[in-house]
């Protein structure tokens, strides 16, 4: 049982320790004050051992151990990529989490600055990984210069964020973290001649369009839509060599495969200096990833190690591939019930009739995408659109809502998109 900082916390844990203990046989375990995602990698490992030690101490030595061995075979003077990075952690667990490891992070070479810990402000309150992607800014206490992450309160979640020139503001969500992770294995398999090893990503409907061409350039076809919901994406993940899930709010995590590490072992006794050096890379990245769940620790080590292999900054990374302008809107209904969606909720099945005016709108403007799908705990529709330029976006956004509401029982004021 493991518990965060909120002061509701402890009652609760100590609740469930209670409730388990009448149970007979039973054995109750209390590992404290953890992130969720420490709490999962504990569960595994009690369940495989072979995983890791089912303690805090073990998740830290394993990613640390993990993340030197990554640095140690880089080149020693990178030139773009700084070693000093900022770390909103959104007032909640994973401070403690990861000022427990910042010594020895600075000792490799990564200088971590801590902002928004807990006692310094309200949980998830104008700060972490949701404010900065809902909102597009930077958190409270966040001066924008300079290398940032964002953590949500549990530590499950993160993004990148950092600020470029005259455009100001640049975020790096799971996107674009998944891109860079997925591009960087790809690019190490092929090195170490293991190209039928399959990477494959898994996106759902809200990615970005311009990020999945990008995928499609980098994967081939090693590329599917999930649900939301990371079950959904973790479930898809399974079907690839190596599987790789993020949804755009910075959830999601890499699995590896038995035939992966299988060919990595083989590969790392290898007389060919070059695939030796790549499969033991690999190797030590699997063991940097958390596969249990996502987790905003080991992305964030993840994240660091490739840049710094690759010896790349943010500018490179936002290169990758610019954004379509989208747009996100909710549209009050009567009742949530009467609709229905299918292929990964891109197609809306009902209401009759409201997919081809949808169809119709997206035609109209290019490089135009729209879905809409019911919110699972209120009578709302979010509304998803994108297209080439922000006048085009705006008009299908409009053009959806309008049918939404006209066609779906919309309650109160039709929404205006801006």
């Amino acid at each position: 049982v493991g518990r965060d900082t909120r002061a509701s916390s402890s009652r609760l844990a100590l609740a469930i320790c209670d409730g388990v203990g009448v149970l007979r046989p039973t054995h109750v375990r209390s590992v404290g004050v953890v992130t969720t995602p420490q709490l999962h990698y504990i569960v595994r490992c009690e369940n495989d051992p072979s995983y890791g030690v089912p303690t805090i101490g073990g998740y830290e030595e394993k990613l640390l151990e993990a993340f030197g061995k990554l640095l140690s075979s880089g080149a020693r003077s990178p030139r773009r990529y700084k070693g000093t990075v900022n770390v909103d952690c959104a007032c909640g667990v994973g401070s403690i989490a990861l000022s427990n490891m910042e010594e020895r992070l600075s000792a490799v070479g990564l200088v971590v600055n801590l902002v928004n810990r807990v006692g310094e402000g309200v949980l998830n309150e104008g700060c972490g990984a949701d404010f900065v992607k809902t909102k597009q800014r930077a958190p409270a206490k966040a001066d924008v210069m300079g290398r940032w992450a964002s953590f949500d309160g549990d530590a499950d979640r993160i993004v990148y964020f950092f600020s470029k020139g005259q455009d100001g503001f640049c975020l790096l969500d799971g996107d674009r973290i998944a891109l860079l992770l997925s591009s960087f294995v790809k690019s190490l398999l092929t090195a170490a001649g293991a190209e039928e090893i399959k990477v494959g990503l898994v996106q759902t409907a809200y990615a970005n369009g311009a990020s999945t061409e990008r995928a499609k350039e980098d994967l081939g076809d090693a590329l599917a839509c999930a649900k939301t919901g990371v079950k959904h994406c973790h479930h898809a993940a399974l079907a690839y060599d190596v599987g790789v899930y993020f949804e755009a709010n910075g959830h999601g995590t890499l699995l590896f495969s038995q035939k992966f590490v299988d060919r990595m072992q083989s590969l790392a006794t290898s007389s060919d200096a070059e695939k030796k050096g790549a499969a033991e890379k690999l190797l030590h990245f699997r063991d940097l990833i958390n596969e249990t769940v996502g987790d905003a620790i080991s992305i964030f080590l993840a994240v660091e190690a490739v840049l710094y292999l690759t010896d790349s900054d943010c500018d490179a990374w936002r290169a990758m591939y610019d954004d379509l302008p989208n747009r996100q809107i909710k549209v009050l209904v009567a009742d949530r019930g009467i609709f229905e969606t299918t292929d990964a909720e891109r197609v809306c099945v009902k209401p009759a009739g409201l997919q081809a005016e949808i169809d119709k709108a997206v035609a109209k403007v290019p490089k135009g995408r729209a879905f809409v799908r019911p919110s699972g705990t209120e009578d709302v529709v979010r509304v998803y659109a994108e297209a080439e330029s922000t006048e085009a976006m705006l008009t299908l956004a409009q053009d959806v809502v309008d049918a939404v509401h006209s066609m779906a029982g919309g309650v109160g004021e039709k929404p205006t998109v801006t």
